[in-house]
């Protein structure tokens, strides 16, 4: 009976998986909850050590450990813990990565899964622009922020473009999914990301132009064609959306004009001048607190009062200061910052160091990403800019993770959890029996 109902496991958390990663993009509900269940999942076989455990990439997993300490003890240091909750919350999203391994155990290629999730994610968020879009709405927020929206459409993009074995027909490999999120991410009238676009042109034309040096027929091969589809598909996206290009496009040259020529109290702030507004206020702040910071909302609460009375209600509902350095500093310190910079730098050294070409090059992208959209937003303020980080670092780490696992054949027994294969790795092939032990 158990093995029966593992083996009908083993068919349906793949699916599970790719449903999840294809909802997440315009926020429908059975995401949070699949991804919910397989958290639950590994959290049960990290309490019994199950082998799956092996899954997890430890140094990721000691430096979002350390990051979560730093945010929780420093949250209790700041007091107000009720009214900071969601600020100390949302680094410790981080740690579902480390639950997700093993609860995904099941799934013999999550990364593929997760790739396959990505392109359909990106069908659905386009029809609903389309929808959005017929019933005339100014910017589209998929149910929630614009910009947040953005981000997401963003890395379900990147996480599109791994090539992965055996895509479907329909659901093939191709350069060309990453450029299909132009058109949603520019309806969003998120500027900060669009530059994105121009970096990948780059790099896919590059790759395409050294494979067709290194082999006189590249033109056979479909990067090299596609490179030059995706230029098109640009133009295109460009056409249809020159109405919203062009009202943000003025937008910023108004914003730079207001900017230069002083701020006046008696006329609405451009989006610029709060940011710039915002950043003198944290930096006031990080000059007072410079090594445990004030917290989030007695920081918020400090750059507010600096802000002059007549302009105050334009500030009101901001939560951030919309750079992710400043608000790390704000509200955790020299600290907190330092212990963020530790995780990420551990991160993409793995990727980048250990990773395949496909993930070195993607997770380039990605860190591009990071950065255009945090210089200007609240980055790690939003719980699906987290979780979409969190997928990301899931399905790369894990996919090394595995392939590690797979060189070294070090298994020797197979719990009813895991996979035997020729590799004896616990992605392998068909379910044993367990012997009754848990490694």
């Amino acid at each position: 009976m158990l093995k029966k109902f593992m083996l009908f496991r083993r068919g349906l958390d793949p699916i599970l998986l790719t449903i999840a990663v294809a909802c997440f993009g315009v926020k429908l509900v059975p995401d949070k909850i699949i991804l919910g269940i397989f958290c639950g999942i590994g959290l049960y076989l990290i309490i019994v050590r199950h082998r799956a455990c092996r899954l997890i990439d430890r140094r990721y997993a000691f430096a979002a450990v350390a990051y979560g300490i730093t945010v929780v003890t420093l949250g209790f240091v700041h007091g107000e813990v009720e009214a900071n909750a969601r600020w100390i919350a949302y680094p410790l999203y981080f740690l579902g990565a480390i639950l997700l391994w093993p609860g995904t155990v099941l799934v013999r290629d999550p990364l593929r899964q997760i790739a396959l999730g990505a392109r359909l994610g990106l069908l659905f968020s386009i029809v609903w622009v389309l929808y959005e879009y017929w019933i005339n709405s100014a910017r589209i927020g998929f149910g929630g922020n614009a910009a947040n929206a953005a981000f997401v459409i963003a890395a379900l993009a990147i996480l599109a473009r791994f090539e992965v074995r055996d895509a479907p027909r329909f659901l093939p490999n191709s350069v060309l999914w990453f450029y299909l999120a132009m058109f949603p991410v520019i309806m969003t009238g998120t500027r900060s990301v669009l530059p994105l676009f121009v970096i990948v042109a780059l790099v896919d034309l590059y790759i395409a132009c050294k494979e067709f040096s290194v082999q006189r027929s590249g033109w056979t091969k479909p990067k090299a064609a596609l490179s030059l589809i995706a230029i098109a598909v640009i133009a295109g996206t460009g056409f249809y959306t020159s109405d919203m290009i062009d009202q943000r496009l003025n937008y910023t040259i108004q914003e730079i004009d207001s900017l230069a020529e002083g701020t006046v109290l008696d006329t609405p702030p451009t989006g610029l001048e709060i940011r710039v507004a915002l950043w003198k206020g944290a930096l006031d702040v990080v000059a007072e607190h410079p090594v445990s910071g004030m917290g989030a909302v007695q920081s918020m609460r400090q750059i507010l009062d600096g802000i002059p009375v007549q302009q105050l209600g334009h500030y009101k509902n901001f939560i951030h200061v919309h750079f992710f350095l400043l608000d790390e500093l704000r509200i955790r310190g020299t600290i907190g910052l330092v212990f963020q910079l530790i995780f990420f730098i551990v991160v993409f050294a793995r990727l980048f160091r250990d990773g395949t070409p496909n993930i070195r090059i993607n997770s380039f992208i990605f860190l591009a990403l990071l950065l255009l959209y945090g210089a200007m937003h609240g980055l790690l303020l939003g719980d699906r800019n987290i979780g979409v980080m969190v997928l990301f670092f899931f399905a790369t780490l894990g996919d090394i993770r595995r392939k590690e696992l797979r060189m070294r054949r070090t298994v020797t027994e197979v719990s009813p959890l895991s996979y035997d294969g020729s590799s004896s790795s616990p992605d392998g092939g068909e379910l044993r029996p367990s012997s009754g032990r848990h490694v």
